[in-house]
């Protein structure tokens, strides 16, 4: 049957007929089953504490008030609505992720959903290929512990590759500012005996470091 729609697909699409139909269904299953997975359901409190800010905002300045609105809409709300569901529940788990990102370069509010939603979209990304391999390439001789591996094995790789871009990024942040901290006190130290203040010569370390 596998080499009966293989052979269709090649007909139909030419060579690379296999290929292209992978790759739309590939798609076509992401733009399906992402929007359920990201899809939660409204907290009042936070519909009262939206509505609450608005209120407020516009009592101080209307003018801005529609602009503001429409910033927030195209901006925030985007990543706030799905925040229960990409951002850890435990207060600790959470802080713990920040300060990761954090060390890692991305300063950002909504950068712990970004992370959580890079892993969940590559996860599912890379287990449909693995499906698609499998169902479309792999044969129908392909014992079932190797279908699992070409299905799981790419899923796992996809989920924890933004994991393994963070901690590098964490870690080659760490070793730049280990190795520019001495730099960093001898130039403190001329600042300082060139009669500057402690504040002016760290704000002067400061400039020079982010410039170099």
């Amino acid at each position: 049957m596998l080499q009966d729609i293989n052979t269709f697909l090649i007909d139909l699409l030419g060579p690379l007929g296999p290929l292209i139909a992978v790759g739309l269904l590939g798609v076509t299953l992401i733009l399906i089953t992402l929007p359920i997975m990201l899809r939660k359901r409204v907290d009042p409190l936070d519909k009262l504490r939206d509505e609450a800010r608005r209120k407020t905002e516009k009592k101080k300045d209307p003018g801005t008030e529609n602009t503001k609105s429409l910033r927030h809409a195209a901006g925030t709300n985007k990543l706030d609505k799905y925040a229960n569901f990409l951002e850890p529940q435990d207060e600790e788990e959470l802080a713990g992720m920040k300060l990761k990102l954090l060390q890692a370069g991305y300063r950002q509010k909504s950068a712990v959903r970004t992370f959580h939603f890079a892993q969940f979209a590559l996860g599912i990304f890379a287990l449909i290929l693995g499906i698609l391999y499998v169902l479309v390439l792999g044969g129908d001789d392909m014992p079932p512990s190797m279908m699992a591996i070409h299905i799981i094995m790419p899923g796992a790789v996809g989920y924890y590759l933004p994991k393994y871009w963070v901690e590098r990024r964490r870690q080659g942040r760490q070793d730049e500012i280990e190795s520019g901290f001495p730099d960093s006190l001898d130039l403190m130290l001329v600042c300082v005996e060139a009669g500057q203040s402690l504040d002016q010569s760290i704000l002067r370390v400061s400039q020079e470091m982010a410039a170099g």
